[in-house]
């Protein structure tokens, strides 16, 4: 069964800045008419969504074409109201990432650099976390 309709809607509906929760701005960011995303939204006339529309919604939603296809659940869906952060080991072990809107495919070199890269940030958090409680 294909959620994308429902979970496009749920995500824009979901969204803290009040002015992506308007279908008619989400249409006019998408560079679509209002009709168009109604559509796609809906799923009406089986509109589906092509490759450059999905790279927008997920930048302009800042969430993984996953999301809004249905192939993972939504963060709020997950956790049931409460937001759960993501296993960024997990998400290293995909073969393909999303970032900015690009798609990268990594292989193991690469997997292994962004591993580090988001290591040393994190160990950098927590040390700024230590001198914040004292």
């Amino acid at each position: 069964m294909n959620n994308m309709p429902n979970n496009l809607r749920k995500i824009r509906l979901s969204q803290k800045n009040k002015e992506l929760q308007s279908a008619s701005k989400v249409a006019e960011l998408m560079d679509v008419s209002p009709q168009y995303y109604y559509k796609l939204e809906t799923g009406g006339e089986n509109k589906k969504l092509n490759v450059e529309h999905l790279k927008k919604l997920s930048k302009i939603f800042n969430c993984t074409a996953d999301e809004i296809l249905g192939n993972q659940p939504m963060l709020e869906e997950a956790s049931e109201g409460t937001k759960k952060p993501k296993d960024l080991s997990n998400f290293l072990e995909q073969a393909e990432v999303m970032f900015d809107g690009e798609t990268y495919k990594l292989d193991a070199d690469d997997k292994e650099k962004l591993r580090s890269a988001l290591e040393f940030a994190f160990w950098h958090a927590k040390e700024k976390n230590k001198r914040k409680k004292k």
